[in-house]
């Protein structure tokens, strides 16, 4: 079976923010019941999104959002397989 997923992540302030730096963890993993075929994120205001895997295996995504603003949302899509059947109940 293919999912769309999407993911919405918004912080509203009530102060202007001079620069926000933030990590996120939304990518879906891929592994023996399901495969992440795409995934994309987008930032607004835009921001250069840097992705790293750390010690567990999970895509982190970084950015760093400069200037005033006071509203942050990261806007993330992804495309997963996900295999028939009952999941192993040991994972």
């Amino acid at each position: 079976m293919r999912y769309t997923i999407y993911h919405l992540t918004r912080f509203r302030f009530t102060a202007p923010v001079v620069e926000n730096v933030m990590e996120v963890r939304v990518q879906p993993l891929s592994d023996a019941r399901q495969n992440c075929v795409d995934f994309s994120i987008v930032t607004r205001p835009a921001a250069r999104v840097n992705t790293y895997v750390d010690h567990v295996g999970t895509h982190v995504h970084h950015f760093d959002v400069p200037g005033s603003h006071r509203e942050l949302s990261a806007i993330a899509v992804s495309l997963v397989d996900v295999a028939d059947g009952e999941p192993d109940p040991a994972l």
